[in-house]
């Protein structure tokens, strides 16, 4: 899997992820919650799995995926109630350091503006012409507006057009950020892949977010939120928003993260979406449902990515290791979290 979205060191669900360690069930006793041997029966856990899940360990479960495109993962894993303050300061403190391809980010705020993207900076000439010289295809995602605007720049003739290609991109994302958090997965501008095809990143989350998952009549009222934001915004609901800049296969990936947090009875869920991503793979949604149990805090978690490269010819075994990868990034990155908390 050379040069695939799954080849570098970007770890999945990451921002999700670390968040959930700060969380422990609280105003409940113990005897008023269920065991998590039973939610991960009612999960469709087996008996063997629910007991590898009990002594600590990270437990694949079944997953239906809703395309070719998408490669999905599900994970069950238990924390067993230890003071998480320290893993809590470590995440407010350091959550750059997590994933070692995020060079860059930077909170997006309200309304949204060109100063909330200033520390997005494009490297080297390099960076600047991979920009300038975009065509429709795989190789980037970007809508037929947005290419003919790189193309403009390029025809202006500018000896210098890194800040003209810097300003156009963070201009180009924050137009991105406004239409979505105005109208939501529908207003989601396609990616132009040539000869009138287009990949639409909002129907591709659409239908992550449909696909069956453990638990799913429980999580019906986070997944309908989900589907019809913005409209669904409510108390219950916090989020925030993030652009990012990745360096996968030594170039850069500009992303635009919306993180959800909600509570829908006893259990929370945290959602990070990914509803722009410049290149290497579509888009991803990972939702972490949270459940206090007797023995602590019972984490299901469905990681759901989109890419083309997943599609076509060795489908199969493409959509096989790209869960494997995941599964052990993922593994490695609780781990690490878990050695702060202890």
């Amino acid at each position: 899997m050379t040069g695939s979205f799954l080849s570098h060191d970007r770890l999945p669900g990451a921002l999700v992820l670390t968040a959930l360690l700060g969380i422990a069930p609280v105003g409940m006793a113990a005897q008023e919650l269920p065991s998590a041997s039973d939610v991960l029966a009612e999960a469709g856990y087996s008996a063997d799995q629910r007991s590898q899940v009990l002594a600590g360990k990270f437990v694949s479960g079944d997953v239906h995926e809703s395309s070719d495109r998408e490669i999905a993962l599900s994970l069950a894993f238990l924390i067993r109630g230890p003071d998480t303050r320290l893993v809590k300061e470590f995440i407010s403190d350091r959550m750059e350091h997590l994933d070692p391809s995020v060079t860059a980010s930077g909170q997006i705020r309200g309304k949204g503006s060109l100063g909330d993207f200033q520390a997005l900076r494009l490297k080297d000439k390099s960076e600047v012409n991979s920009l300038l010289d975009a065509e429709p295809g795989e190789a980037v995602n970007f809508s037929a507006q947005e290419l003919a605007r790189f193309r403009e720049v390029r025809l202006g003739g500018d000896a210098d057009p890194r800040d003209a290609v810097q300003q156009l991109l963070r201009q180009l994302l924050l137009t991105r950020y406004r239409e979505y958090r105005a109208g939501g997965l529908d207003a989601i501008a396609p990616y132009d892949r040539g000869d009138g095809n287009l990949v639409k990143p909002g129907q591709e989350l659409a239908s992550a977010t449909r696909a069956p998952g453990p638990l799913e009549p429980y999580e019906s009222r986070i997944f309908q939120a989900l589907l019809g934001y913005p409209k669904t915004r409510s108390e219950e609901m916090t989020e925030r928003f993030y652009w990012s800049r990745y360096d996968l296969d030594d170039q850069p990936t500009f992303v635009l993260t919306q993180l959800l947090a909600m509570k829908a009875g006893k259990q929370r869920a945290l959602v990070e979406r990914q509803y722009y991503v410049s290149r290497s793979y579509n888009s991803e949604q990972a939702v972490l449902s949270v459940w206090p149990v007797k023995e602590g805090t019972l984490v299901l978690y469905v990681n759901r990515i989109s890419t083309d490269r997943a599609a076509g010819i060795g489908s199969s075994v493409r959509h096989s290791l790209g869960r494997k990868m995941m599964r052990d990034k993922l593994e490695a990155l609780y781990r690490k979290l878990q050695s702060y908390g202890a």
